[in-house]
């Protein structure tokens, strides 16, 4: 990456940074009845920054459909980088068997070293009653990459 100009030269367009966007979409419905972080398939996306501190802004909807009911726990849609998980959930509530609805949940992760970083949509339940299925016709990832 070129460096910024300094006062009184030009910006080319050749030397300005710019975010990138990358998405995926899952490719196949997975079914959650316990709080273990399952991977949804194919909504995942790899990146790779130049720059340690680099933002990534990530935006995840889950297309998540209720099979059985709960009166305690709800459906968590969640993203994990490189393995660990981040804070925040979209929540689904289990109330009602069929009820579908496409929740979204936005991240913002800041990268440690430059390098590559795996991120991924995952499901799960809040506890270990009821069950929903996190449907692959509307689930997908999408991040934009402040790699400057």
């Amino acid at each position: 990456m070129t460096s910024s100009p300094n006062a009184g030269q030009r910006l080319k367009a050749a030397n300005a940074a710019f975010p990138k966007l990358f998405s995926a979409a899952a490719s196949a419905p997975v079914t959650v009845s316990t709080a273990t972080a399952t991977d949804i398939s194919d909504a995942s996306i790899t990146i790779t920054t130049a720059n340690a501190g680099a933002q990534v802004l990530v935006i995840g909807v889950f297309d998540i459909q209720v099979v059985t009911t709960s009166g305690v726990a709800v459906a968590l849609g969640s993203c994990a980088v490189n393995g660990s998980a981040q804070l925040g959930n979209a929540t689904h509530d289990l109330t009602t068997v069929g009820n579908r609805g496409t929740v979204t949940q936005a991240w913002v992760i800041t990268s440690g070293a430059a390098g590559s970083y795996t991120i991924k949509l995952q499901a799960q339940l809040s506890g270990a009653s009821g069950s929903a299925t996190f449907n692959g016709t509307h689930t997908t990832i999408t991040a934009t990459v402040y790699d400057w």
